[in-house]
C-alpha cells in the first residue's frame, strides 16, 4: 500500500496543479475561499501543522525563498487543518484560529497566505487539498511552474532544501509562460 500511495504521489510530477480551499485564511485580507493557480506565476506550496518540528525548521528556509523573489511573478501558499489541540492542550476550532494566528504570524512572522480547513481525517479525501496534493507527511512542498504544472514534490525538510529550491525557482521564473 505504501509504495502505491508513493507511485500516486509522485505521478502528480508534470500534471496541472489544482486550486487551494480554505474555510479559514491567515494573511488574505480578502478570505478567498480559493486560490487558483495563475498562470504566469511560480508557487511554492507547504503542507504544513502548527506541532510539526520539521515543518517550523522550514520556515526560515521558505521565508528566505519567497525574500529572494518577492519582486517576481512568485507565491508561497501554506496549507493546514485544524487539529482539536494547540501547544498540547485541547483546542475549539475557534481557539485553535485564533492560536494558530497568533503563533503564524506573531511568533513566526510567517508573511505567507495560510489555508485552514477542517480536519481530523487520517486518510485526506480526495476532495480536499490534502487529498488533491497526496499529502503522505508533512512538510509536504509542491513546486509549480507559471504553466501551472507540477514540477517537483518535495517531502521532509534539511538544509540544503534551502538551496535547492532557491535554484528550482530561479530557473523557474524565467522559463516563458507559454
Amino acid at each position: 500500500q505504501a509504495l502505491g500511495d508513493l507511485q500516486a504521489l509522485y505521478a502528480l510530477v508534470g500534471t496541472p496543479a489544482t486550486a487551494i480551499d480554505g474555510e479559514h485564511w491567515i494573511n488574505a485580507p480578502d478570505r478567498p475561499d480559493t486560490i487558483a493557480i495563475a498562470r504566469g506565476k511560480v508557487y511554492l506550496i507547504q503542507f504544513t501543522a502548527h506541532w510539526c518540528a520539521p515543518c517550523r525548521n522550514s520556515y526560515p528556509g521558505m521565508k528566505a525563498v519567497a525574500a529572494r523573489f518577492a519582486a517576481a511573478p512568485f507565491e508561497t501558499i501554506f496549507v493546514t487543518q485544524l487539529y482539536g489541540t494547540f501547544e498540547g492542550r485541547p483546542a475549539t476550532a475557534s481557539e485553535e484560529l485564533a492560536d494558530n494566528q497568533a503563533y503564524d504570524i506573531t511568533r513566526l512572522g510567517i508573511p505567507f497566505r495560510i489555508a485552514i480547513n477542517p480536519g481530523g481525517n487520517a486518510q485526506p479525501a480526495s476532495g480536499t487539498n490534502e487529498g488533491r496534493y497526496k499529502v503522505m507527511g508533512i512538510p509536504q512542498i509542491v513546486v509549480i511552474d507559471k504553466r501551472g504544472m507540477i514540477r517537483q514534490i518535495v517531502t521532509g525538510w534539511d538544509q540544503g532544501n534551502t538551496a535547492r529550491l532557491t535554484a528550482l525557482v530561479e530557473s523557474l521564473v524565467r522559463e516563458p509562460a507559454m
